[in-house]
């Protein structure tokens, strides 16, 4: 019987390159889902920006034609990607009649409510490339607004482009 042994403990040269090759394919594929999860929150986040100033523009606009009283046809311009917009309406506080314009500069969606200065509607981080209104009058007895936008993000190498489209009738030119 044997008590002692010639075998030290510890790794071969073979081993170690196994353990080494092995811990680097994993971390190889750790980094592979770590950026695969980044470009999709990259996407989410450009999808949502869009989403969020569409709604908030759109949803504006919309509330705005609703209550509105007529349209402001000579000053207004349809059927053009640069449209532009004037609502003859009434302020909600004191009731005079006011006007509220909409139109699209420097690649944002802005609104001017009586003589007061422009404000955006859409968030800095998205580009409007388009913003159409089309003027609709049906026998003479109402009115409605088509509103088309167009809607550009990006973020690092992705962009993302979506289109939106809403129609609105002037409940005021119900009474006319």
């Amino acid at each position: 019987m044997k008590l002692f042994s010639n075998k030290k403990g510890g790794f071969t040269l073979i081993e170690m390159v196994i353990y080494m090759a092995i811990l680097a394919v994993v971390s190889i594929l750790v980094v592979g889902v770590i950026i695969m999860m980044m470009r999709a929150f990259g996407r989410i986040k450009v999808g949502r920006e869009i989403d969020d100033s569409a709604e908030a523009a759109m949803g504006r606009m919309i509330n705005e034609i609703r209550y509105a009283t007529s349209t402001s046809v000579a000053a207004s311009t349809f059927g053009s990607g640069s449209g532009k917009l004037i609502l003859n309406t009434t302020d909600r506080s004191t009731l005079a009649g006011i006007s509220t314009e909409f139109s699209l500069s420097g690649g944002a969606v802005r609104i001017k409510e009586g003589g007061g200065t422009y404000q955006n509607l859409t968030s800095g981080d998205v580009q409007v490339t388009a913003l159409t209104f089309n003027h609709i009058v049906e026998a003479n007895t109402s009115e409605a607004i088509k509103i088309q936008m167009t809607i550009t993000a990006t973020r690092g190498s992705y962009q993302k482009t979506a289109n939106f489209y809403d129609t609105a009738v002037l409940r005021g030119s119900y009474w006319h």
